[in-house]
């Protein structure tokens, strides 16, 4: 690897520990730690890769990242942040950095990331920003009090695949259980790209029925066709809740927009399409309760919340975060608090946290909130209905999976924190088998050929099961 780095950042022992990784790779390398020097070097044609860190003493780097790009558009520039925010990570592509390094980071990620962008450089790829974008000049204040919160791998991971995404009028799936902040994401990305000031039209599919649906699609239909350009993004929330007919409709519209608002009759910037789903809709298309056409016309990039439980180091954040903003300022979890915290299952994910951080505030009368403080009010924590990727009950839903998943959820948890008995694998099965015998026998009116060939069993091996399980046919057993 060769070429010339310039590093700057205004810690010293940062400087040169990457100093020392670079040059070990084959580069060679200028440190420094202000902006002053590092412009005087940029003006000089120097550097063929460029690392910098955001806040340096004397400026902000990513106030002046869109100069040094126009000054240098061939050189590519990396941007390192201890300050690890969605909002910094969408700055920094936005304004034109190749890629974004949040602290700490391992050292071979940034030998990978500046071989990436030394080849860029030979090749002429360009940075990930966007050129042209007129986006917010303050993203706090574009984006109000819609916070995410968190600076674990998973978060930081999360956080560079919105800022690439962000710019982009393509439709967006975001994927997540219950309590994730599938909503919350939604209005973060319309807020930041503020649609020239054009509002989000939210409809949330889980507390609509069929009628209200299919009228909300309708209007949308009608605002399209017109061609008026009052919508910015609309967010379809738990986009697995809508029916097959609802779901003919939504593809009609999306059909609309694609017609209206692009190609030789394009009038104005369509809407973008934002859906959120705690459930699989892979599963659901191979279960014919999902067109797949639809999934693709929505699904132009997909984003994953990850759960509470795979970013547990980001709970001292979280907990300090909702009590401050609730009024709680004052108080704080000792690090036995959040050391148990961090142990807890969270199977309603960041809401199920906020509440009980909140009720840990309200009901723990001391300034420090202990551990013998949330163990007791762990006493009072509401049992939480998982609804996820994974699993997810519905009346409607004919996958077995679900259902059978939610019961032996329930047979665990009934034995208080312990584990069943051995055996519990052929106990299932034969629990399984009863019910769903006597089920088919039901459906067949007791014909055992007709219920063997159903079950794909030998006649002779269902006589058997029927024997074991001591099953004797009731004509008056109800389906």
């Amino acid at each position: 690897m060769e070429g010339t780095i310039i590093i700057a950042d205004d810690d010293k022992s940062i400087r040169t520990v990457l100093g020392q990784a670079l040059t070990r790779a084959g580069c060679r390398v200028k440190l420094t730690g202000t902006i002053s020097t590092l412009w005087k070097w940029i003006e000089d044609g120097e550097g063929d890769v460029i690392v910098v860190d955001v806040m340096m003493p004397d400026g902000d780097t990513l106030d002046i990242l869109p100069v040094l790009r126009r000054k240098r558009s061939d050189t590519p520039i990396i941007v390192m942040s201890a300050v690890n925010t969605v909002s910094t990570a969408v700055r920094a592509i936005d304004v034109g950095a190749y890629d974004y390094l949040s602290k700490p980071f391992d050292l071979s990620k940034l030998v990978s990331t500046v071989n990436m962008a030394l080849k860029s450089r030979l090749g002429g790829t360009k940075a990930l920003g966007l050129e042209g974008h007129s986006g917010p000049d303050s993203f706090d204040s574009g984006v109000g009090q819609l916070r995410i919160i968190g600076s674990s791998g998973v978060m930081q991971d999360l956080y560079k695949q919105v800022a690439k995404i962000i710019n982009l009028n393509s439709n967006i799936l975001i994927n997540g259980q219950s309590g994730t902040g599938k909503s919350l994401l939604a209005h973060y990305i319309h807020n930041f790209r503020f649609r020239e000031n054009k509002p989000l039209k939210d409809i949330n599919l889980a507390v609509m029925n069929e009628v209200e649906v299919d009228a909300a699609i309708r209007e949308l239909i009608d605002d399209m066709e017109k061609g008026l350009d009052n919508v910015g993004t609309i967010f379809l929330d738990e986009i697995s809740n809508i029916s097959i007919n609802s779901q003919k409709k939504l593809l009609a519209l999306c059909e609309v927009i694609d017609r209206v608002y692009s190609g030789d009759n394009k009038l104005k910037n369509g809407p973008q399409i934002i859906t959120s789903t705690s459930y699989n809709l892979k599963e659901k298309i191979l279960l014919s309760n999902f067109r797949e056409d639809l999934y693709y016309r929505l699904n132009g990039f997909s984003l994953n919340l990850p759960t509470l439980s795979s970013r547990l180091e980001d709970i001292r954040e979280l907990v300090d975060f909702f009590l401050e903003a609730e009024g709680f300022s004052e108080k704080q979890f000792s690090m036995a608090a959040l050391k148990f915290l961090q142990k807890q299952e969270w199977e309603g994910n960041i809401r199920e946290l906020k509440n009980f951080t909140l009720q840990s505030a309200v009901l723990s009368p001391n300034i420090e909130i202990s551990e013998q403080d949330v163990i007791k009010n762990f006493e009072f924590k509401p049992e939480w209905v998982v609804d996820n990727l994974d699993n997810k009950l519905d009346e409607k839903d004919t996958q077995l999976s679900t259902s059978i998943y939610a019961h032996l959820k329930r047979y665990f948890e009934n034995h208080g924190g312990g584990l069943p008995a051995p055996g519990l694998y052929g106990r299932l099965l034969r629990e399984l088998e009863l019910p769903m015998i006597n089920i088919v026998l039901q459906a067949t009116r007791g014909n055992q050929l007709k219920a063997s060939k159903l079950l794909g069993l030998n006649r002779n091996t269902l006589r058997k099961k029927m024997k074991d399980l001591n099953i004797k046919f009731d004509k008056n057993y109800k389906v």
